[in-house]
């Protein structure tokens, strides 16, 4: 069974290897296997910036956890914006995506968001298409990546 908890500085570190590894091996069609692009999307995904995420009052940073293991790590910014949803490649397809998508939704409409956003890589695009989320443009990020940005009505 999958727990979904507001994450806390403690996780970071397993945070950051859940991060890292989802991009890496299962995000292959947007970096392409491009070491640069890679790098400068992996930047950012270290045990201390996900610490200040997780103090940032603004966001709220959760984990997901199956038997004792981090599995999921989901971010949504109160404005209204889910920030992150990536999985261990190890429990890809297993409903820990969708179960914390759900969650991140809930704690929007809590917060009195009315309509979220996010950008989508295109690894996810069509589970998002699939979990009523719509696209509004598209984007290139600023790590290569082209990105889907999506809305939808809460």
């Amino acid at each position: 069974m999958i727990s979904i908890r507001q994450a806390d500085v403690s996780d970071s570190d397993a945070i950051a290897r859940v991060l890292r590894a989802s991009i890496r091996d299962l995000c292959v069609a947007d970096h392409r296997g491009d070491p640069s692009v890679l790098a400068r999307w992996l930047a950012n995904k270290t045990p201390d910036v996900v610490e200040s995420w997780i103090r940032n009052p603004d966001d709220v940073i959760l984990a997901a956890d199956h038997a004792g293991d981090l599995v999921c790590v989901g971010g949504v910014a109160l404005r209204g914006e889910v920030l992150l949803n990536y999985v261990s490649p190890d429990f890809r397809f297993r409903g820990a995506s969708r179960a914390m998508l759900v969650h991140m939704e809930g704690v929007l409409r809590t917060h009195g968001v009315k309509v979220a956003t996010l950008i989508s890589t295109g690894t996810a695009h069509r589970f998002y298409l699939a979990n009523g989320w719509i696209d509004s443009d598209r984007s290139e990020s600023k790590f290569g990546v082209t990105d889907f940005t999506m809305v939808k009505s809460l």
